[in-house]
């Protein structure tokens, strides 16, 4: 038991290394952290684009004593799609995604946009807070509560 907590925390240290020499993840900052199970490593976070996801899951498996490598590493555009189905999902705010965007970067999500009243934009800033990955979320969202009554109101073309 104790040769094979040793040997997980060797693995550990050398797929730290392995991420750590990869220079655009290095450079991204990205918050990846590494465990590791009877040789089975699991990578966590958020990291910019899905090319860098790619290159840092195949590093790891690269890595000698590697029997498996679980992937759970979000891109930026998972996480903003995961804000927005999160919002879309719930019927308090499903009606404001047209006025709303949400756009990540490094896991700190931007909120953008316009709502009707401080309790959406809190309530935006709730659901959006939740959804995993998410590590920050800068809420720049505008109350404007004629802006949105004026766009219900413009009729769509047929």
């Amino acid at each position: 038991m104790a040769e094979e907590r040793t040997a997980d925390l060797d693995l550990k240290a050398k797929v730290e290394e392995a991420l750590w020499y990869y220079e655009p993840l290095r450079q991204s900052l990205s918050p990846v952290s590494v465990e590791v199970d009877d040789g089975v490593v699991v990578l966590r976070g958020v990291v910019p684009t899905r090319i860098i996801k790619f290159h840092t899951l195949k590093l790891a498996r690269s890595i000698p004593g590697v029997r498996e490598v679980r992937d759970e590493l979000l891109t930026d555009s998972d996480l903003e799609v995961a804000v927005g189905m999160a919002l879309a999902r719930d019927g308090r705010t499903k009606d404001l995604l047209g006025h709303i965007s949400a756009n990540a970067t490094y896991g700190t999500v931007v909120l953008t946009g316009y709502v009707e009243s401080e309790e959406d934009k809190a309530l935006v800033e709730t659901i959006a807070r939740q959804v995993p990955g998410v590590r920050r979320i800068v809420n720049r969202l505008h109350v404007e509560p004629q802006l949105v009554e004026l766009s219900e109101t413009i009729p769509t073309p047929a």
